[in-house]
This record gives C-alpha cells, structure tokens and sequence, in this order.
C-alpha cells in the first residue's frame, strides 16, 4: 500500500463525516446548560443525614435559591446564576459550568499579554480609558478563587485587579464577602511562599476600543461547549456508576469500603497544582485562620472507631493497620476545613489547630496523627484499636454502661 500522500487529518475528517460526528458536534453546540451543576451525593448534609452543620451555600445565596428541603437542591427561577455557592461549598457539591479550568486558561492568556490582570463582574459598566489591558469577564467576581488569583501570579502577572465599583449596588448582595475573603486567603497563600503581589479592588476604567475578554463568548445565554457537556456527563456516570456498583457490591463489602465516594474538588486540586508550581515556602509555619486548610490534633478520648475516616469526603483521614498496630492519619493538603469530622466524632477527640507546618501545604502523603495497638473484643468478637491494653472495644463497653444504668433505673422502680 502506498502512503507517500496519506495525510491522516483529512482521513480522521471523513472517518468523522462517515459516522455521523459532525452531525453530533452540531447538536451538542446547540445544547443549553444551567449554570452550576449539582452534585447532592457530594454534599456534607447528604453525607451525615442532614445533621452536618454546614449551610454556606445557602446562607452565601442572595436569593436563597439552594435548599435542603429534599437534598441539595437549586430553585432555578431564584437563581441568579452568579456562581458563588461553587466557590464556598468545600466538597464540590455544587460546580460551576464556567470551569475552573477554563478561569485559569483566560487567565493565563491575559498575562501572557499585560503583566495586569484585571477581573470584572461582566454587568460592570465600562468607560472609556487609554488602558490597554483586556479584563477576564465573570457572571460574579465572586466566582473567583484562590487557585484562578494565585494562577494569575505564576502566569507572571505583577498586579492583579478586582473592578469592584458595583458590587455594593448588585443584586448579589453577599457577591462582596466571598471577595474579600478569597483575596484575603489568597494573600495570606503569597506571603507563605515569598510573593509580593498586590491584589487590588475598586474601579478599573476599561477601554472601548480593547480585544474582547476570553470569556466573553462563553458568557452569552445558552452557550455549551462540548468540552462542558462530556465533563458533565462523565462526572455524573462516573458518581452515578460508582453508586450502582456499592449498592449492587455492598452486602459483600465493609461500610467504610461502600458507603460514600471521595472525591477531592477540582478547584483544590488546581490550587495544590498552582502552589507546587510557586516554589517552596519561605515561611516555616503560619497561621490557619484565612486560609482554606486545617491541620488537626487527636486527643486521649479517640477510640480509633474510624467514623471521621468514612465520613471524610477527601480521603484527608485514613487508617493504617499493620502486624497488630495502626495509625490514624491525616492529609493537610487534601483537608478543605469541611468541618465533618468534627460531626461524626462522637467522643469531640478532634481538635483543630491555630497553626501549621507550611511544608504539608507540597506534601501528598498523609502522616500520622494518632497511634494505637489492634485488639480482639472477648465480648463481640471484632477487633478493635486502643492506645493502651483492654479487653473489650469501646462499643461493647458504651453497651455496658448503658445496660447497667437500665438496670439501677429498674431496680429503683
């Protein structure tokens, strides 16, 4: 066979015209989307059968369009489609269709032009300006996180910009404190690894006569790109599949193994990305009290029962059992502060901490936090870990105690 003038982009093109692609692309760029895409498996509330205390996406909501009437759930005739329940829930339960991918794509090809980065809400009014600097246009400067911020710094950029001279008129009302505090953490992330980069906000003149924003096409009513549609509908076979097989599998299967899936969120897992790109950290430890990380402590109560691992939805928290001893560990980096392993402890071991080591920030192992020995209850039989020697696990002598108080009740009687 001769190849000396087989060209195989044109093969691919008619291979794609003779099943019917073409057609498929056409339809898929005429599909319609909602603006943020709901992930209730995900949900801290779903998790933790609605006793999980977390409500930021709906307390951040202006329009009090997320609710948990029957689970995680968005009124779409309130909805403004501004976004920033996306970028407070920590578990990525609820999802932007403007990816956080695609922020820092336009991000970075802002940068690559102007060492100024401007962001702009895209109801913002313009003026005419002698600037040649072109904004990234968001539905809600609140949609910005620490990864797009920090991003535009590895890009190059010197100066980053929010134009926030409507955001006390808008109707996104809370649109403004999920600013601040994104600017602040991502400011506090800089110091941690030595940049000096000023994160502005207030007005920003933008010229007539400047290239269009690269978001600016995909911000029109009913745009979908195909890239959107199959990331969507590979995320939802991909939960929908993994929840069909647990409850096909889970007779057969330990709970901790069969009960949730973990999943860490895209916007973290671009933020670690962005920060092992930064450099190593110039300072050796710093505060927790902005910055969407915790680092945790386990006291003398924990019983090692493993709730806090099972209900973690990162996989943060982890047992490890070898020859007759195990620990509990932890990762910071995958920790989004979600708070439920707090929740699901039911004896409070677990204990937040003001501080932590900058270096867990790069690190993609869990270390221990706690130690223990594996046991074997001579009540029930199941093994069990303790910090020091016992004969029977902690459930057995929880059973115990409340048994004998139901006696002492019945003998008063």
């Amino acid at each position: 066979m001769d190849l000396s003038n087989f060209n195989i982009n044109n093969f691919l093109d008619n291979a794609g015209k003779t099943l019917g692609l073409d057609k498929f692309e056409k339809l898929l760029s005429r599909v319609s989307k909602l603006p943020v895409n709901v992930f209730a498996e995900q949900c801290l509330r779903h998790r933790f059968q609605g006793d999980a205390p977390c409500a930021r996406c709906s307390d951040i909501c202006p329009t009090k369009a997320v609710k948990f009437e029957q689970g995680l759930e968005i009124n779409w005739s309130e909805c403004l489609e501004c976004g920033i329940c996306t970028t407070v829930c920590p578990v990525g339960a609820l999802e932007t269709t403007l990816t956080n991918d695609f922020l820092l794509a336009a991000t970075k090809k802002v940068a690559d032009v102007n060492q100024t980065v401007v962001f702009k809400c895209a109801k913002t009014s313009c003026e005419d300006d002698a600037s040649n600097v072109v904004p990234v246009n968001l539905p809600c400067l609140g949609r910005l996180n620490e990864a797009v911020l920090l991003g535009a710094v590895l890009f190059g950029a010197r100066e980053i910009h929010l134009d926030t001279s409507d955001c006390r008129e808008c109707e996104v009302t809370t649109g403004i404190n999920v600013i601040n505090k994104v600017v602040q953490s991502a400011q506090e992330l800089l110091a941690v690894f030595g940049k000096e980069i000023d994160i502005l906000q207030g007005s920003w003149e933008v010229g007539q006569e400047e290239a269009e924003s690269p978001l600016d096409e995909t911000s029109k009513p009913g745009y979908y790109s195909r890239h959107d549609f199959l990331v969507s509908v590979k995320r939802h076979l991909m939960v929908g599949g993994a929840e069909l097989i647990n409850g096909r599998i889970e007779p057969y299967i330990s709970r901790e193994e069969s009960f949730f899936s973990y999943h860490l969120p895209r916007h973290r897992e671009l933020l670690l990305l962005v920060l092992r790109k930064l450099g190593e950290p110039s300072l050796e430890e710093t505060s927790l009290l902005n910055i969407p990380f915790a680092q945790l402590e386990i006291d003398e109560n924990c019983n090692f029962c493993g709730d806090c691992v099972m209900f973690c939805p990162t996989s943060a928290l982890k047992k490890t059992e070898r020859d007759g001893t195990g620990s509990l560990d932890f990762s910071l980096s995958s920790c989004t502060d979600c708070g439920l392993c707090q929740s699901a402890c039911s004896v409070k071991a677990i204990k937040i901490v003001d501080k932590f080591e900058t270096n867990l920030l790069l690190e993609t192992k869990t270390r221990p936090l706690a130690g223990y020995k594996v046991l074997k209850c001579d009540t029930c039989g199941q093994e069990f870990g303790s910090r020091s020697p016992a004969d029977t696990c902690h459930f057995c002598r929880q059973r115990e105690r409340k048994l004998s108080g139901a006696s002492i009740l019945t003998n008063d009687g």
